[in-house]
């Protein structure tokens, strides 16, 4: 190699131009030419540190353009990294996982005791802020019990659950009706990284008995799951949505069979460290915090696309035809898989949609929910005026009626009002019972979600079990 040979000093400046000053990045991540990356760290530069950096920059480019190692003298000297971790070797969290708690000196995250202190004076809005911005490791300390206290302060049968754990599971096998909750299996399976059998039940116990704040249980919500999302694509991200639109073409339903994988994108395309810190704010947060994901994976997978676009000088005016659905959800399912951003700036892009709350996202849903739930045959009506409907108690008049089938005449055999000296107990409904025929027992019993039922005798209509073993 000729060292008197001058290096370009115009391309050095470019170089020099070029470089960015990185505060954090992750293992995936490459600061080498035009990359995705780019569009998202976030850089810094302070008046004190301009000038000398650029000097610095500009010495180690000389040096590199010319082969020569870095400078070790000159009063310079290379200092070791800190230790910032306890050589504390811990049995893994749980006996379902191998990641094993890691204990910092260094107090560089939140600490447990502060999460106590904002949960106990009820501070929420100093939570959500907390939990945004603790970028927690997945084996950080703090996850022994950091889920548990999100999901239990408010809950007074929490322990009681942890208890009564095994009863409980013997019960709900022994049950015929399982409700249709496609994340249940993958929200198991993370809170078993991280608590025992006992406790991670009672988590999902929790989430399960708070409708659909946090989960969505039935096959409709899951359904119109899909179409919510859209509508939150169009309203803040229009670019997002238009790009997907000339990808598949005018109609609306191909974009709509594509998000019917958001929970897939999430729940089995994240790397674990994701996931885990969106599940974070998630357990405080609730929905919301899943769609937030969704329309950031989007998100970024519309910016890989601008990128290969610019370079490719592709316009893709031709829309995809059918088959390639499914290598769209690909692409889209690889992004998610091989994230180009930090865990934080992940979050981050999903914290910048404004005015994005559960309020917002749950109308949608139930729009959705009642514009799909459609009753294909009325098989029974029951009419009452205004002021019947009104009442809190039991209602109705002895026009109603029950009935069983014959099993010999398949014909119906009708039960009526028995007209005796006692009480009327006709019906009683509310959001999570509906009754008909009682006084002594329930006719027709149906409660929690119109899923399971129960007829005993009743003296309104003198009716015996209208079906064989009242259930």
């Amino acid at each position: 190699m000729d060292l008197n040979k001058t290096p370009n000093i115009s391309i050095i400046e470019e170089q020099l131009n070029s470089t960015t000053f990185i505060s954090e990045c992750p293992a995936t991540c490459s600061n080498e030419g035009n990359t995705l990356e780019n569009f998202f760290i976030r850089s810094y530069r302070t008046p004190g540190n301009e000038s000398s950096s650029k000097l610095s920059r500009l010495s180690i480019i000389i040096r590199r353009s010319l082969k020569i190692g870095t400078r070790r003298g000159d009063g310079q000297v290379v200092q070791e990294k800190k230790k910032v971790v306890q050589d504390k070797v811990s049995p893994p969290f749980t006996e379902y996982t191998d990641l094993r708690p890691e204990y910092f000196i260094v107090p560089k995250y939140g600490s447990f005791d502060f999460l106590n202190k904002l949960v106990q004076n009820k501070q929420f809005g100093q939570l959500k802020q907390f939990l945004r911005e603790n970028s927690w490791p997945v084996t950080h300390e703090i996850r022994k019990h950091l889920w548990e206290v999100l999901i239990s302060y408010s809950d007074k049968e929490f322990e009681s659950s942890k208890f009564f754990y095994r009863e409980q599971i013997e019960s709900l096998l022994k049950s015929k009706e399982i409700r249709f909750v496609p994340i249940l299996y993958p929200l198991c399976a993370v809170f078993l990284h991280y608590h025992p059998v006992d406790v991670a039940f009672a988590c999902i116990n929790r989430l399960l008995a708070q409708g659909n704040k946090f989960v969505f249980q039935s096959e409709i919500a899951v359904y119109a799951s899909r179409y919510t999302l859209l509508s939150m694509l169009k309203k803040f991200k229009k670019r997002v949505y238009n790009k997907l639109k000339k990808k598949l073409g005018s109609e609306e339903n191909k974009i709509v069979e594509l998000m019917a994988n958001w929970h897939f994108w999430i729940f089995k395309c994240l790397p674990f460290p994701y996931l885990v810190r969106l599940i974070d704010c998630f357990l405080f947060e609730g929905q919301k915090m899943l769609a937030r994901a969704v329309l950031t994976i989007l998100y970024l997978w519309h910016k890989q696309q601008h990128q290969i676009s610019k370079q490719n000088n592709d316009t893709n005016k031709v829309a995809m035809d059918e088959n390639k659905l499914n290598q769209l959800n690909f692409e889209i399912s690889s992004v998610a898989s091989k994230v180009p951003v930090s865990v934080q700036t992940f979050l981050d892009i999903g914290f910048s949609i404004r005015r994005f709350s559960n309020g917002t996202l749950f109308r949608q849903q139930r729009h959705y929910e009642n514009k799909f739930w459609e009753v294909e045959l009325l098989l029974f009506n029951y009419g009452l005026d205004v002021h019947e409907r009104a009442k809190a108690k039991y209602f109705g008049t002895g026009e109603s009626f029950v009935w069983r089938l014959d099993d010999e005449l398949k014909l119906p055999i009708i039960y009526t009002w028995s007209d005796q000296l006692c009480d009327n107990y006709f019906m009683a409904a509310h959001d999570k019972f509906l009754i008909i025929g009682s006084g002594g027992g329930d006719a027709i019993a149906i409660r929690d979600e119109l899923v399971e039922g129960s007829s005993r005798a009743s003296r309104t209509y003198q009716s015996p079990e209208l079906v064989s073993g009242g259930l």
